[in-house]
């Protein structure tokens, strides 16, 4: 009620104070989408896409990213995968949204996700479809990733995972990546 009131404001009064601003916006789907009002959430960011609505902001990379957190803490990583495809696809990709995904997985417990945040780092690795860069917390985030959503039979294949992102993380800081240091403890 108080945004419908903001927003009415603006338009009749044409006040600028009270602008929706993109801000405001993700603001909003954020409270809906951490409330599990996905439906409302979903709506939202539908306004925000559709460049008919006079007076909505368009829908930026955060705007993405609220969305796919929403999904992704309703148990519908599907969802929040089909989000970051979907962005993949429309923007140049930031660090902020691949490091969404790989805690939305880590936090999943699904067996399936460690495999998942492996090939996403090696899709950065690589800079395949402008991936950005990955930093040391990405690694942490795989490797956090692996152990967390890994069977236990799997302890051996784990470690030796392990291993090889280590030497990843340490070849990419011997070739100058300044943003991967293998031996930060953080």
């Amino acid at each position: 009620e108080i945004f419908d009131d903001m927003y009415e404001n603006w338009a009749v009064e044409d006040d600028e104070d009270l602008e929706p601003t993109v801000e405001i916006y993700n603001l909003l789907l954020t409270v809906y989408a951490n409330c599990g009002d996905m439906k409302t959430a979903s709506s939202i960011l539908s306004k925000m896409e559709d460049s008919e609505n006079e007076g909505v902001p368009s829908a930026d990379m955060n705007t993405h990213i609220a969305i796919m957190e929403g999904f992704g803490k309703r148990d519908n990583l599907q969802k929040a995968e089909e989000v970051l495809s979907k962005m993949r696809i429309e923007f140049d990709p930031s660090l902020e949204l691949f490091h969404s995904m790989l805690k939305l997985w880590k936090k999943s417990g699904d067996w399936n996700s460690a495999e998942k945040a492996e090939r996403l780092l090696n899709e950065m690795i690589v800079n395949e479809d402008n991936a950005p860069n990955p930093t040391t917390e990405t690694f942490c985030l795989v490797m956090e990733c692996l152990n967390r959503n890994s069977h236990r039979s799997k302890t051996r294949l784990v470690a030796g995972k392990l291993q090889v992102l280590l030497k990843n993380m340490r070849d990419l800081s011997d070739n100058g990546n300044a943003a991967v240091n293998p031996n930060d403890r953080s």
